[in-house]
This record gives structure tokens, sequence and C-alpha cells, in this order.
């Protein structure tokens, strides 16, 4: 037993074993885990006001699915102060601000009184679309907030109050057709696609340019850049002192549609751009016939008149200027012109709405 001590008190000695630890030695603490301003497995309660509740039950769904938490759709918010709402609460109500017409307001409130917020434009439509932007809307909330550290003490005032941390938030568009407004507002392109009637006519052709036309484009805002096709169903006819020639052909267009301004249903806009025409001449009375082109520039006038909220019918006076006419060459060498300088011509059709 005393062999045992003597070891114990050298080892001791050579700091090897310790006798007994120190009530004053400081003790090794597992590092604190970081506090964000929402767990990532928080439930969340959206809080609408009534207009836009059926929107968020549709936004819900789709919210759910791409979050992988409970989603559900609870009361309106406070009308006073729509950010007294719970951990984990989402306040959607539309902007008071007048010049901010369409506007939402998105706010989503975490622990210890943080407040994420943000704003996005919702259509009046209100469909699939928009429930599907107001659920990436709220997304873009709960990322900041999961990713938002908070103080290890709440912050306070000198009375004792506690202080709100409000973070204004950038949402992501995700590629759908919804922005963020203000100064720095991201634009979206809308598609559009019409059929129309032709009625063309020139100062020096005594025949008329009937046919059907369809186009397709991509609008931003009003303004569009849309690709053209039109169809004259009669046959053009030129003739010299020595032959007569037939010619049929497709017009194709690609222009620029400029409207600056709407007044309520009635939308004017000008446009230009290029025109091309690729045809067939053939010389009457025999099966000789030749492939013709010529280019040109395009500029119209129109006004359109809504009619449903998404169509328009649509009148367009315009004229072609042809830099390269189309020829027919006979095998004697003869050159028979085939297109005018000038062509005036006008259009009437139904449009979907950019």
């Amino acid at each position: 037993m005393r062999a045992v001590t003597c070891v114990c008190f050298f080892a001791s000695l050579l700091g090897l074993a310790p006798l007994h630890a120190s009530a004053d030695e400081p003790t090794t603490r597992a590092p604190r885990e970081p506090r964000h301003a929402l767990s990532h497995d928080a439930a969340i309660t959206l809080r609408p006001e009534a207009a836009l509740r059926p929107l968020a039950l549709r936004a819900a769904r789709v919210l759910a699915t791409r979050t992988g938490v409970a989603v559900d759709v609870g009361e309106p918010p406070p009308e006073a102060l729509i950010e007294a709402i719970p951990n984990g609460h989402v306040a959607i109500a539309m902007s008071i601000d007048a010049a901010s017409p369409g506007v939402v307001r998105v706010v989503l409130a975490g622990r210890e009184a943080t407040f994420f917020d943000g704003q996005l434009r919702i259509g009046e439509r209100r469909g699939s679309a928009e429930a599907r932007a107001l659920a990436i809307a709220v997304e873009s909330l709960r990322d900041a907030a999961l990713t938002t550290e908070l103080p290890s003490t709440p912050p306070a005032t000198a009375a004792g109050a506690v202080v709100r941390v409000r973070r204004q938030v950038r949402l992501r568009s995700d590629g759908f057709p919804w922005s963020r407004y203000g100064a720095d507002r991201l634009p979206f392109a809308k598609p559009t696609i019409y059929l129309r009637a032709l009625l063309g006519l020139s100062t020096a052709r005594s025949t008329f340019l009937i046919g059907p036309g369809t186009g397709l484009g991509l609008c931003i805002s009003r303004h569009c850049v849309v690709i053209e096709g039109d169809l004259p169903l009669i046959p053009e006819e030129r003739a010299n002192d020595r032959y007569r020639v037939r010619y049929r052909f497709l017009n194709f267009s690609a222009r620029f549609q400029f409207r600056p301004f709407q007044f309520g249903a009635f939308t004017p806009g000008l446009s230009f751009g290029f025109v091309t025409r690729i045809g067939t001449a053939s010389l009457v009375g025999t099966d000789r016939s030749q492939t013709v082109t010529n280019m040109g520039l395009r500029a119209t006038f129109e006004a359109a008149l809504r009619i449903d909220r998404r169509f328009e019918v649509v009148i367009e006076a315009g004229v072609d200027l042809a830099l390269s006419r189309a020829q027919f060459i006979n095998r004697a060498g003869d050159v028979l012109v085939l297109e005018d300088r000038w062509t005036p011509w006008a259009i009437t059709g139904l449009r979907l709405r950019p």
C-alpha cells in the first residue's frame, strides 16, 4: 500500500496524473449552435387578406411541394399593422401606395421580432402562374430567414423594449412572370400570337393583295418584336409588249412594334422592320418559271381595341419600300420588274394581348 502511494505521488510530480481537479480550472464547453431567424422544420402559415385568399390557397400547395414543410392558410393579417403576426406566419396584403397599383406586400415574421419583407406584382388573371410567383416569393423570404443568424442576446433599448430587426429581401423571379418593382424593376417577356386578313393595294398595280396572315412574337410591357407571314391569294400579272408574267409570292417580315401609350381599351402604336417576298414568276402560256425574291423596309401605324381580357382587334395600315425588287429575266435577256417601289397596304386581325 505504501508503495502504491509513492508511485502516485511521484507520477503527480512528473505531470503524468493529477491528484485532483482544481475547482478554478476552466471546463471545456461545446461551441454554441448558431440561432437563425427561422428553423428549417418550422411550419409556414400564410395570412392573406380576403381578396388574395384564393390565390394563397393555390400558392400553399406549390410552396409545400417546394419546401417540404407544412403550409397552412390562416386568417387575414391585422389591418393596422400587418407585421403583428407570430413567428413563421406570412402576411400577404395589397400595397396601399397609390403609385404602385397591383403590388402585393409579403412579410415573413421570424424569431425575436425579425421581419423579412418584399414586394411583387400580381396580374389581373391570378391563375397558376401568379400562384407560383407568390409561392416563390414566400420561399425567397424563408431562405433569407433560414440564413440570418440572430445575436446571442436580443438587442434592447435603454427602456428594455426589444428592437425589431427588419431585412428587405430582393425576391428572385426564377424565370416566372413576376418581378420586383422599383427603380431597378426587372422586366419580363410575354408571348403574343395573332391571325389577320391582308388587304394591299399599289398605285401601279391592277390587283389587290388579299389573303390570310399570322404573326408570332415576344413582348415586354406593350412593346413587341414579331415575325409575320402573309399569303396573298390572288396572283399578280405583269406584262410588256412581248410577254406576260404571272407572279405569286409569300410575305415575310420581322419588325419592332412600339406602343408607348394606352387610353383605356384603346392602344395606338407604330412599327418598323424588314420585309421580304419569296415567290414564283411564270411565263403565261408556257411551262417556264423562276424563283424570285425581293428585300425591303416596312413601316406601319396601328390601332388596337381590347375586346376581352386576352384579345384585341387590330386595324393596321402601312407601306413597304422595296430596296431590291423581284425581276423576271427572259431568255432573250429582257428584264421585267415585278415589284413596285412603294406598296401601301392595310390589315385587320385578332391578336392575343401581350
